[in-house]
């Protein structure tokens, strides 16, 4: 059987606004969350707008990093 790798972390932008989505708390949703907002500052070359934060389809995981996660925007 093949090991299926899903990416907790996937950004875009929509009129200078950055939208995170965020689809599990695994090891490493914290680092991805970080680097999408500086991937969205340096696709916009300033900071955004805002941020909206899309947590629909996501099915919990590791407390640390819902934590971790929760500090990059506070």
């Amino acid at each position: 059987r093949e090991v299926i790798v899903q990416k907790p972390v996937k950004w875009e932008v929509k009129d200078g606004i950055g939208i995170v989505n965020i689809n599990t708390f695994s090891a490493s949703t914290g680092a991805d969350t970080r680097a999408a907002m500086m991937a969205i500052e340096k696709s916009l070359g300033r900071p955004p707008l805002g941020y909206v934060i899309d947590l629909r389809d996501n099915g919990g995981g590791l407390l640390t990093q819902a934590i971790e996660v929760t500090d990059a925007f506070l």
